[in-house]
């Protein structure tokens, strides 16, 4: 995660936008795992269409982040060596996944082990992936860092339509007719396999770079339809199937970009943004410093609410009115304990 000179419109956008995806995330998981879990709780089918329909209105949280990094690290202004990606970036999520992921296996795995044992086996077992769910994007990421300078390479020097029809491309043949083969059982054998991380990266350089005013009204009327259309699909059908709504189906791509455009639609920064004190935007700046920190960081708070003091949604009565309580809780303590990490010099510099 980077940034552009704090303090500019742009930067404020982008902090704006990281803050609202990482909570999308945080409240994504507040659902999901009442639903995933059944180990926690039982949920009838009725509760569960509550909980995995705010679970997937949420869906375009991950590709947000992936456009936010092709925005800032795509761009013509900035300088991007292989060094810089593998000993700066790349090394930072690692050590965030191995630190991270340790804890958490040993967590995950009391019990079944003593306790040096567990110790010796968590950072393995943190890189081999055998730990929280949720870090799967970290490793992903990784791999993103990776392929940055050959993205970097081509978008510097291919004109727009290139990049364009490499994003057309994609979405066809890698998003839509793959997710049609899934849903309805078909084999259409025109697909290519490029991952969908390399879709959201260069939709994010592309948006940015060749924002307009024009298309924001799409981005305005789309949005809505598109939540909408998620939240009656899931909940006619509350069953997670990810076929539907994955980070490759079309829906969160399209979600993705409408809210991204609502960020950078416009060519000239929106006045209500011109308006913004300096001292919020030194807050916004500093809250956004604490988003990677808050993903890595939020389950743990999840998890102690359900698994450990036994309070889902469910045992607060109101359950709807429990999610909400539960998501801010979550989310201020989040916050709360990556700010206290980000005192520590080591975890500053090399991890959060």
């Amino acid at each position: 995660m980077t940034t552009l000179k704090t303090g500019d419109a742009k930067d404020l956008r982008i902090s704006l936008l990281r803050i609202t995806a990482t909570l999308a995330i945080v409240w994504l998981h507040t659902n999901g795992t009442t639903v995933v879990h059944p180990e926690i709780i039982e949920v009838d089918e009725a509760h569960a269409r509550w909980f995995v329909v705010n679970y997937y209105l949420m869906r375009w949280g991950v590709p947000i982040f992936l456009m936010i990094t092709g925005a800032l690290m795509l761009n013509r202004k900035k300088e991007l060596t292989p060094d810089e990606c593998i000993f700066k970036y790349a090394r930072r999520i690692f050590f965030a996944v191995l630190l991270f992921g340790s804890a958490y296996s040993f967590v995950l795995g009391a019990g079944s082990d003593t306790i040096i044992g567990s110790l010796l086996k968590a950072p393995w077992h943190a890189v081999s992936g055998r730990t929280a769910a949720h870090l799967w994007y970290c490793f992903m990421l990784i791999g993103v860092y990776l392929i940055l300078p050959v993205l970097k390479t081509f978008v510097d020097h291919a004109p727009r339509r290139w990049v364009f029809t490499v994003l057309v491309c994609i979405f066809i043949f890698g998003m839509v007719i793959p997710t049609i083969n899934r849903v309805f059982a078909l084999h259409i054998e025109f697909s290519i396999a490029v991952t969908y991380p390399v879709f959201y990266i260069l939709c994010g350089y592309y948006m940015d770079r060749y924002r307009t005013d024009r298309y924001r009204p799409l981005y305005l009327i789309g949005l809505p339809v598109l939540l909408l259309a998620t939240g009656i699909a899931t909940c006619l059908d509350p069953t997670l199937d990810a076929a539907r709504f994955d980070y490759m189906s079309p829906v969160p791509a399209f979600e993705a970009v409408c809210i991204f455009g609502l960020f950078f639609g416009n060519e000239n920064t929106p006045a209500v943004l011109r308006t913004v004190s300096p001292s919020l935007k030194k807050g916004l700046w500093q809250i956004d410093r604490l988003c990677f920190g808050v993903y890595l960081i939020h389950p743990i708070f999840i998890q102690g609410f359900y698994r450990i003091l036994k309070l889902t949604p469910m045992h607060m009565g109101a359950y709807r009115l429990g999610t909400v309580l539960i998501f801010l809780i979550v989310s201020l303590l989040s916050f709360l304990a990556c700010a206290v990490l980000r005192l520590i010099p080591a975890m500053r510099k090399y991890v959060l």
